[in-house]
């Protein structure tokens, strides 16, 4: 079992990678997690650290993975979306250090 430490508030969505090698967690703390799913430590105490974050404009309502094509090749498993209260679906990739795509929306975004 994983603590989510980062989160100071109620984590909202959670998808795996689809390598399952990372977890992608969003929370009503507007914030954005991507954590590597390898043992923390040895002895299995220590909480899991995110190895990419990002703080939101509104609460992340929603989280996905998006699902990479046979002819993507495989650094295609590194991008990802979430929807926020604030009216945006967001596109995030873990080689970047900023969204790659912000879409604004008349409504909250609450599903993918």
């Amino acid at each position: 079992m994983a603590h989510l430490t980062p989160h100071s508030g109620p984590v909202s969505d959670v998808a795996f990678s689809p390598t399952t090698s990372h977890l992608l967690s969003g929370g009503f703390d507007s914030q954005i997690h991507v954590f590597p799913l390898a043992s923390p430590t040895s002895s299995g105490s220590a909480p899991y650290a995110p190895i990419w974050s990002l703080a939101t404009e509104g609460l992340v309502q929603t989280v996905a993975w998006l699902h990479p094509h046979s002819d993507a090749g495989s650094e295609s498993g590194n991008v990802f979306v979430w929807g926020t209260s604030g009216k945006q679906l967001v596109v995030g990739d873990l080689r970047m250090e900023k969204p790659a795509v912000v879409v604004t929306h008349d409504a909250m975004v609450n599903s993918m």
